[in-house]
């Protein structure tokens, strides 16, 4: 049996007129029993479940067979039936506040893998940019030492020409190997 949050309220109420009640009289501990009897089962008719079976059980006096015949049906008996009618009505209170927690839980849940998905993500394009930023300077290096300070080897004739021709004097001949 669910309490809905719609059910709530009443339940809450309930529970309070209980607490009150159990200072009442006879026929007041038994109409309040009847109440809870009848709400519960209507409470199970919208839920689409099916009702438990203390629901009717609670208000069933007692019956002891022995010497003489005698069934319970006094104060005492209401006393105690009114007793567990009210801890049946905090179990469905704690059962709808529990299963309320379990709830936010799976949504926290939920938002912490998507949130460790997007993480995930994150450090994966972070170690491609981290790659890249350590490759490509890499590679302009690479190709601006092969484009920039690639040598020319002439041999002394051809020096001899160019020296001429530019008529500067600060060149030097690099020994050939």
């Amino acid at each position: 049996m669910t309490i809905k949050e719609k059910q709530l309220q009443t339940l809450e109420e309930y529970i309070s007129e209980g607490i009150a009640c159990q200072k009442a009289a006879l026929e007041g501990k038994k109409r309040f029993i009847n109440r809870i009897q009848v709400w519960l089962s209507n409470v199970c008719k919208e839920n689409n479940e099916s009702e438990p079976n203390w629901l009717w059980t609670m208000a069933v006096a007692k019956i002891y067979i022995g010497t003489e015949v005698r069934v319970e049906n006094d104060d005492k008996f209401y006393s105690y039936a009114l007793a567990i009618c009210l801890q049946q009505l905090n179990d469905l209170r704690e059962d709808y506040y529990r299963q309320k927690e379990l709830e936010e839980g799976r949504l926290q849940t939920k938002t912490a893998i998507e949130s460790l998905k997007y993480t995930q993500k994150s450090l994966r394009i972070s170690i491609v940019g981290l790659i890249a930023a350590i490759i490509v300077p890499i590679l302009v290096s690479i190709v601006t030492i092969n484009c920039c300070t690639s040598t020319i080897k002439i041999d002394g004739d051809q020096f001899q020409q160019l020296r001429t021709s530019s008529n500067v004097n600060s060149f030097k001949v690099a020994p050939n190997k």
